[in-house]
């Protein structure tokens, strides 16, 4: 038998306690990690989440791209071969030559860069497309403006058109009611106005000066005593607890208006023509009447400024005319006869001497204003009347007709075509082969879908290119069309 010895036991008793001490430490320590595991987890629950509806999202795009793919293809496919066709055709005018002359130097560069036989840059435009279609998916409704004159016994609502000023901070309408109405954009698409009425407005003037004062009253602009001014510090486009949004300025017009267009140079100036043939320049920041033109025999279906000669205005009638005014004269400095009902008229964004027209014999015309006696070209774009054109770029064209139509044309491929489709005498066999084969050349594309066979529905353009794939930046998003319907929907 071995005798206890005490000084063991005192060792074991040790050796037990830094056991327990040991597990408890590791209970410790783990009780933390184990915490932090399920936040980890909720993350990324929610990474997983937030990948999940981003892949929906391309997903969703990725089949809409395919559904339309074909359509896409043949648009590229077809563009390439109107190029082509374009530069064919006798082009010698100045207008046609240097989008040729653009067009060729573009190929030499691109045939300059080849890998394997393969041109590197030939199908970017194609990408480009494809980058441009699958950028937007639908509309989101921003703001609904409810005139206050209107809804409370005012008069007729029907608003015949509307047009946001050079920097988008102010819309105006137009129509039946003989009022051009000015809002406030911010006022419109604010949250508050959705609810229990928006906060009072701070003083926004446009503030810009006559034509005399140059480029520098245009940008850096002057204090306005009346108008915008005064009535947005008072107003600020406030909408009451109905909802109501209420104008900044209303300018009183003595009939029916037809369009309204702000000057892209002073600010403050608002041109617009009315069903009796007047058309009027007025000035947003005293509220009143600048100029008064009283030429046209009938209804002045549309009017437009100028964006490179400022001075300068066109409007367009149903007594089968447009006109070209000067700020500076009370007389048309230049009158077009077009012989049918001229429905609508825009100046070149980048040629001041250029200007398009549609009239209701289903035809497009381009006039030099250096050279009125005849067209610059002439085509028949449309089965039914031409509602609106509209200057994408320099180059490209929109057309609208009542047809349930829009096409896009290029500009050099009309003045390529010329007057040849607006021959007094039916062209036949060579000769009208030859008649649609420079219309199809010139018309980039056809766009259909929505319906209208009766009324104007409006037609509107981003300017400029949609951007490229290539680019992050998202500055550039023009080159996008949209109409309306007479189903109530826009396209």
């Amino acid at each position: 038998m071995r005798d206890i010895d005490p000084d063991e036991d005192d060792d074991d008793a040790e050796m037990e306690r830094r056991e327990r001490g040991q597990h408890k430490r590791r209970r410790i320590i783990s009780q933390p990690a184990a915490a932090l595991q399920q936040p980890d987890q909720q993350q990324q629950q929610q990474a997983l989440s937030a990948a999940a509806a981003g892949l929906t999202d391309v997903t969703g795009k990725w089949q809409n791209v395919c559904s339309k793919f074909a359509v896409l293809e043949a648009v590229y496919l077809k563009r390439k071969q109107q190029e082509q066709a374009i530069d064919q055709l006798q082009g010698s005018s100045s207008y046609a030559a240097p989008a040729a002359a653009a067009r060729a130097a573009a190929a030499r560069n691109s045939d300059s860069s080849t890998s394997g036989g393969l041109r590197t840059g030939y199908l970017d435009s194609f990408a480009d497309d494809l980058w441009a279609y699958s950028r937007y998916s639908s509309f989101a409704v921003r703001g609904t403006v409810r005139a206050a004159a209107d809804v409370l016994g005012g008069g007729n609502a029907m608003v015949n058109a509307a047009a946001f000023d050079r920097d988008d901070e102010f819309v105006a309408t137009a129509g039946v009611s003989k009022r051009i109405r000015i809002f406030e954009y911010s006022s419109i698409t604010s949250s508050a106005c959705g609810g229990g009425g928006c906060t009072t407005g701070t003083p926004v003037a446009p503030g810009m000066g006559g034509y005399s004062r140059g480029a520098a009253a245009a940008v850096a602009g002057s204090s306005a005593s009346a108008g915008l001014g005064a009535f947005t510090a008072g107003v600020g486009g406030a909408a009451g607890v109905d909802g109501i949004v209420y104008p900044v300025l209303e300018l009183s017009s003595r009939s029916r208006l037809c369009s309204v267009v702000w000057s892209s140079y002073v600010k403050a100036h608002v041109a617009s023509s009315d069903v009796e043939g007047v058309v009027q320049l007025w000035d947003a920041n005293t509220g009143s009447e600048v100029a008064q033109f009283e030429e046209h025999a009938k209804r002045a279906w549309a009017v437009d400024f100028s964006r490179l000669e400022p001075t300068k205005l066109v409007s367009c009638s149903d007594d089968c005319t447009v006109k070209v005014w000067s700020v500076h004269q009370d007389s048309s400095v230049a009158t077009l006869q077009l012989h049918n009902n001229v429905c609508s008229v825009q100046f070149s964004p980048d040629n001041p001497h250029l200007l398009a027209a549609g009239c209701s014999n289903a035809k497009i015309y381009l006039y030099d204003l250096r050279k009125t006696s005849q067209p610059l070209a002439c085509v028949p774009g449309h089965d039914r009347a031409v509602s609106y054109v509209r200057w994408l770029n320099g180059n490209e064209l929109v057309t609208a007709s009542i047809d349930n139509t829009l096409k896009s044309w290029s500009a050099s491929g009309l003045v390529a075509a010329g007057t040849i489709g607006c021959s007094a005498a039916a062209a036949k066999g060579s000769a009208a082969a030859a008649v649609t084969a420079s219309i199809s050349a010139s018309c980039t594309a056809t766009y259909a879908g929505h319906t209208n066979s009766r009324n104007f529905i409006g037609l509107a353009v981003l300017p400029g290119s949609p951007g490229s794939s290539s680019s992050s930046s998202s500055a550039s998003r023009g080159g996008y069309i949209a109409c309306g319907s007479e189903t109530n929907e826009v396209f």
